[in-house]
């Protein structure tokens, strides 16, 4: 059985790998039962439609705003996947990172609330644009939603480094 105290590394390099996954993966994907058509979309603002199961439009979505902060959450989730698995790869080969503790935990709380940031963003970006954008909060699956458990992984081992 693998003891925590020891390799307490393993926690971040988890949360680090699954907010590399989460942000390359498509964020949300829905399906229509009464049209029969399905989309994908990614926080960079490309998306794909189908309708009756052929792929229709694709590209990005029209919206340049939508693209941009959907590209800034984007990049920022791919620096805080990268520096999460890096801090905990060289914490495994005993070199120490300094102040990780502390970059885990505000990481963490990033990460748990990440769900809010990024609507909230789109929400305050559509008041001040007069835009339509709410319609791309409606889907049936949203991976968003697991943010806040990553957040918590690397909370966990960020607030037991500060306490050291």
């Amino acid at each position: 059985m693998v003891k925590l105290r020891e390799k307490g590394w393993i926690i971040p390099l988890s949360a680090g790998i699954i907010v590399l996954l989460l942000a390359c993966i498509p964020f949300s994907i829905y399906y229509n039962f009464e049209s029969n058509r399905s989309g994908i979309y990614w926080y960079f603002g490309l998306y794909a439609s189908f309708n009756n199961g052929v792929m229709g439009e694709n590209g990005f979505l029209e919206y340049n705003e939508y693209v941009a902060v959907g590209s800034m959450f984007f990049i920022i989730l791919l620096i805080i996947g990268i520096f999460l698995v890096l801090s905990a790869l060289m914490t495994m080969k005993g070199k120490d990172v300094p102040r990780k503790g502390l970059i885990w935990t505000i990481f963490g709380i990033f990460l748990l609330l990440f769900p809010m940031i990024y609507q909230s963003s789109f929400l305050l970006m559509d008041a001040i644009l007069d835009h339509e954008m709410l319609e791309l909060f409606a889907f049936t699956l949203d991976l968003r939603t697991l943010f806040p458990i990553v957040g918590i992984l690397a909370i966990v081992p960020g607030v037991k480094e500060i306490a050291k």
